[in-house]
């Protein structure tokens, strides 16, 4: 199972669950970009150590991994793909979305 914890909305997507697997992976979802959680064993910082697959049972690493989504959250490192704006460097018209700026480069 995969499960994509959005940090914006906090949302926990889960995909496959109704395949009965019995381990999942966590990713973090910033709004841009997906990074895979992991968590250190104690003591240790070499990647070695991480842990990447949780049972799907262990509803103590989602209540992690969505706790790591919220300090995320908290520390503003997400992007608001719907809500940026922009400048056109080469006509200087304001854009506001994704949506208008792809249009406007078109």
């Amino acid at each position: 199972e995969i499960v994509a914890i959005d940090i914006q909305t906090l949302r926990p997507y889960r995909f496959g669950e109704d395949k009965a697997y019995g381990e999942r992976i966590m990713l973090i979802y910033d709004g841009i970009h997906y990074d895979v959680l992991a968590e250190a064993a104690a003591g240790e910082g070499k990647e070695e150590f991480y842990t990447t697959i949780f049972p799907v049972d262990d509803g103590d690493a989602l209540s992690l991994g969505v706790g790591v989504a919220e300090a995320c959250k908290r520390a503003g490192r997400f992007t608001d793909v719907p809500g940026m704006t922009g400048r056109c460097l080469v006509c200087g018209e304001g854009l506001a979305g994704a949506s208008a700026m792809q249009a406007h480069a078109a």
